[in-house]
């Protein structure tokens, strides 16, 4: 099996942002119709375009984080006390770092 790239996960994230932005136009044209219960019948779809869109947020923060253990230096820890190094680590804005 091949192994999972940063770059994949980073298209899947562009095609579900991409996906979340059909929904809008699709739902911007429902509520062009003329008559209201077309306009109501999408109303799911405010929802739908969201969830695509954080779909794509959590896929690029997974890609993200797979780029930096993979990318990490000589120290093998990724949260806790460096085995290597002891208390060493530091961590901001969810990175961790020796």
């Amino acid at each position: 099996m091949p192994e999972v790239t940063p770059a994949e996960l980073r298209e899947l994230a562009a095609r579900a942002q991409a996906l979340g932005a059909e929904i809008d136009v699709v739902l911007t044209r429902l509520h062009a119709a003329a008559d209201e219960p077309t306009q109501r019948s999408g109303f799911r779809l405010l929802d739908a375009a969201g969830w695509a869109r954080h779909v794509g947020t959590e896929l690029e923060a997974t890609a993200g984080d797979l780029a930096r253990v993979r990318g990490r230096g000589q120290c093998p820890c990724d949260w806790g006390v460096c085995p290597e190094h002891g208390n060493t680590l530091s961590s901001s804005g969810g990175r961790t770092w020796c």
